[in-house]
């Protein structure tokens, strides 16, 4: 399914599926920018999670080292970023009663 707001396509959303008594699961998705500005994307909210990041992942000295991203994810004006598997990625915990 794609979802656009505006000039921005979100594609191909999936959730890493959980096992019993995980805390934490990912997220993933395509997001397009087919405007003519740069867009940052500040804050993801959840039905299922009180606390939702955003985040960066990358190897560091043979360590996997993951960074909340404060600032956002930049994304560049006529361009697309994937959010993947070992790298940016959505965090979800703190999950709520449903």
């Amino acid at each position: 399914d794609n979802f656009v707001i505006n000039n921005i396509v979100i594609n191909k959303p999936w959730i890493k599926s959980m096992q019993s008594g995980q805390k934490v699961t990912s997220g993933y998705l395509e997001i397009t920018n087919n405007s003519k500005s740069d867009d940052v994307l500040l804050f993801i909210e959840s039905n299922f999670a009180k606390n939702n990041q955003i985040h960066s992942m990358n190897i560091q000295n043979d360590v996997m080292k993951m960074k909340h991203l404060i600032s956002g994810l930049l994304i560049k004006k006529k361009s697309k970023i994937s959010l993947t598997p070992g790298g940016f990625h959505l965090m979800f915990s703190s999950y709520c009663q449903m």
